[in-house]
């Protein structure tokens, strides 16, 4: 329930986010904006806003896909399935959840193809 809370949570902050960076911006052009140091500072304070929360999101999502997937693949037994620590458990940082997830998600398959495909997780560049 989590992760599905903390996705709410994203969309709602990323509204507000963008309605923040709106505000900052003051409808001037953005090159006139940038101009004044204050303003400039609270535009980039808005932006960073704006990555954390599309962040969180992209990380809750690709979590919740994963575990539904996950119970999909499982067919009508679903219902009767125990938690699995691999996709469940507390990580650390996203990068460990992926990896920690990845041999069970790769091996499960829905459709046609496993579930970590279904990520499109690629390596940080």
């Amino acid at each position: 329930m989590r992760d599905e809370s903390e996705i709410k949570y994203a969309i709602t902050q990323l509204t507000l986010d963008y309605k923040d960076l709106q505000d900052a911006i003051g409808g001037e052009p953005i090159e006139v904006a940038i101009a004044n140091p204050e303003t400039e500072r609270k535009i980039k304070h808005e932006v960073l806003d704006i990555f954390y929360d599309a962040d969180l999101l992209r990380q809750r999502s690709r979590r919740f896909l994963g575990r539904a997937c996950w119970l999909l693949s499982h067919g009508r037994s679903f219902v009767s399935l125990a938690p699995v620590d691999a996709i469940e458990a507390d990580a650390r940082s996203h990068q460990e959840w992926i990896d920690r997830s990845k041999p069970l998600l790769a091996q499960t398959k829905s459709g046609n193809g496993d579930c970590f495909k279904l990520l499109r997780y690629g390596p940080a560049s």
